[in-house]
């Protein structure tokens, strides 16, 4: 069943080049889409280019969390493990 969920999470430290990695690969495994918000910006994690734009955020500022596909949710419980260190769900 097709799901859209969004989660703000707060970045807590600089991305690393890993972390973003991370989400791409991530997002090319699974039949999802995911994107990040943050402020004028959208970055779909398919398009590595777009994805590493989000280096720019600075820690502790929030970015919203999108995740469209089947089992949007139990995603999001995959990918968090991944980036625990990084985020800070609001």
């Amino acid at each position: 069943m097709q799901e859209i969920a969004s989660y703000q999470i707060e970045i807590n430290t600089a991305l690393e080049t890993k972390d973003l990695l991370d989400i791409y690969q991530f997002a090319t495994q699974k039949e999802i889409q995911i994107y990040l918000y943050h402020e004028q910006s959208m970055a779909n994690a398919h398009n590595l280019p777009e994805l590493l734009s989000f280096f720019f955020v600075n820690p502790h500022e929030e970015v919203l969390l999108i995740i469209e596909g089947n089992h949007a949710k139990q995603a999001y419980k995959q990918l968090l493990p991944l980036l625990t260190r990084k985020l800070q769900i609001a």
